[in-house]
């Protein structure tokens, strides 16, 4: 419960947050991702080695359709309006996090009802 009033008021603070700051914070992680850094082209994600599910499976001709995928999406009107609409994405964030804590409690409801949750 504390983790979700944390990231509820984090999301408060960011609503206050200077565009500049957001730009700023949002081309970072941009950079992180797309960046060529010694890893290649996408930066932080290391395509070639192995996690604790399995391998990743990406050759690069999937990579490149995947950017040009996302390049293609990062121009449609939707994402243009999104883009230069300052109220959309606070919307949108707002609704999920509510969405969340609604399917939360659901679940929580769900287990309390059959017993699951205090049975001893």
């Amino acid at each position: 419960m504390l983790a979700i009033l944390h990231l509820l008021a984090i999301f408060v603070a960011d609503l206050f947050k200077p565009r500049r700051q957001l730009e700023v914070e949002n081309l970072f992680l941009r950079h992180q991702f797309v960046g060529d850094g010694p890893r290649g082209r996408f930066g932080a994600f290391d395509v070639s080695s192995t996690d604790e599910i399995g391998p990743v499976d990406m050759n690069p001709s999937f990579a490149k359709s995947l950017s040009h995928f996302c390049a293609w999406l990062e121009q449609t009107p939707l994402s243009q309006a999104i883009q230069t609409t300052n109220w959309i994405v606070p919307t949108v964030q707002s609704v999920h996090i509510l969405a969340i804590a609604v399917i939360a409690t659901s679940a929580l409801m769900i287990a309390e009802c059959r017993g699951a949750w205090f049975s001893y």
